[in-house]
């Protein structure tokens, strides 16, 4: 900042004078205001980034910033992105995009772009009969780079599904979780997310909470 001399009867005094976006600190020095302590400064979709003596507002994945600038709007994968899901059906969200294949009996393999057959008849979930059996866990399955987006491994499906995984499977062979609060989520997660089951006797089981 800026420093004048102000005279007083007898004396004078040094001033500092900081310039916008610098406050004044105890010892009297120019030290930056970090805007983002306010958490709604940037709105919804977006994040906060300070920088000396200003800020900016960054969208979250998935959304970009209107023209003016004023704030962060959903980018509409299906159309910006031309073949996003090739022979799949492409439905947009908040931040995201799903592909979808119009036959049940088959799923989408982002490698090809192509629907296929699923691995498992009758068994869409699941890779094994054992609900103990681990593998990996994915995260954000509609990255171009999904192979690489493990998780953890050597869980079982209840362990990654039930938590903050989006998808379960082998050597990128996903399969997706089930959505939270259909049939099949509240059949493999009795208990909601965050829970998982721990035998018990034969009378049934108990929940312990996962540590995500």
């Amino acid at each position: 900042g800026n420093k004048r001399c102000e005279n007083n009867a007898g004396s004078f005094q040094c001033i500092t004078d900081c310039t916008t976006g610098f406050q004044l600190s105890p010892a009297q020095d120019c030290i930056d205001i970090n805007e983002c302590v306010n958490a709604t400064i940037c709105g919804p979709n977006a994040y906060c980034q300070n920088v000396a003596a200003s800020f900016q507002c960054l969208c979250d994945q998935g959304y970009q910033m209107t023209s003016d600038g004023s704030r962060c709007v959903d980018v509409n994968e299906c159309e910006a992105i031309e073949g996003v899901c090739g022979s799949a059906v492409c439905e947009n969200v908040g931040g995201s995009f799903f592909c979808l294949c119009p036959d049940e009996s088959e799923e989408f393999e982002p490698r090809t772009g192509r629907c296929i057959r699923r691995a498992v008849q009758g068994r869409p979930m699941f890779l094994g009969e054992s609900p103990r059996e681990e593998n990996e866990c994915y995260y954000n399955l509609n990255d171009v780079q999904l192979c690489e987006n493990i998780l953890a491994k050597n869980v079982t499906r209840q362990e990654c599904c039930c938590t903050v995984g989006e998808g379960w499977g082998r050597e990128c062979k996903i399969y997706q979780c089930p959505v939270p609060g259909s049939d099949e989520y509240q059949s493999l997660c009795p208990q909601g997310q965050g829970f998982l089951s721990i035998p018990q006797s034969s009378f049934g089981r108990n929940y312990k909470d996962a540590d995500e």
